[in-house]
């Protein structure tokens, strides 16, 4: 994973998880989904520098971001690891709108945040494929445009971000890529 690389993976997926942040009130959302993302980056870096493969690093960061928010919402909901993550949602869309910073209603957003970060990362940190990081921002402002019924961004602007900071990365990574020396 290159400097380059990180930073446009990192600018893209902050600036689509605005209006995902959206749907609940208050900049707490906003605040944990960057440091979803800032953690689910480094994990990636961490295991890929102990030379963990991508299947396996997915795979493991995966499972402890579904611990971790069993974890966190484990006192709210009743039940078990399955009940708790498979409850978590329907809370959260039946919750008022939007919805208040309540540690159960955060941890899905979380999950899914820490969760397309580490696939991102993974997308990245191999190859010249690019094509991850503007996956991984579409997948989270449809998020957050399905969790505020488009409320989120009604004019697009956030849309329109995230096309113009992925063409810029687009360029100027694959200039970076092929300049020579």
């Amino acid at each position: 994973m290159t400097l380059g690389r990180t930073l446009w993976a990192l600018a893209l997926l902050l600036l689509a998880a605005v209006p995902l942040a959206s749907g609940w009130t208050g900049s707490t959302a906003w605040a944990l989904f960057a440091g979803a993302v800032v953690v689910g980056l480094g994990a990636v870096l961490g295991a890929r520098r102990v030379g963990m493969g991508g299947e396996l690093t997915i795979a493991l960061l995966v499972l402890i971001g579904l611990f971790g928010g069993y974890s966190a919402a484990r006192g709210a909901i009743a039940g078990g690891p399955i009940e708790v993550l498979r409850d978590s949602v329907p809370r959260l869309l039946t919750a008022a709108r939007p919805a208040p910073p309540t540690t159960d209603l955060l941890m899905p957003g979380v999950v899914v945040v820490f969760c397309v970060a580490v696939v991102v990362a993974v997308s990245i940190s191999g190859g010249r494929v690019l094509v991850g990081p503007p996956i991984g921002a579409v997948v989270l402002y449809a998020a957050g445009a399905l969790l505020t019924a488009g409320a989120a961004d009604p004019h697009g602007l956030v849309a329109v971000g995230v096309v113009v900071v992925a063409v810029v990365g687009w360029v100027l990574l694959d200039r970076w890529s092929t300049s020579p020396g």
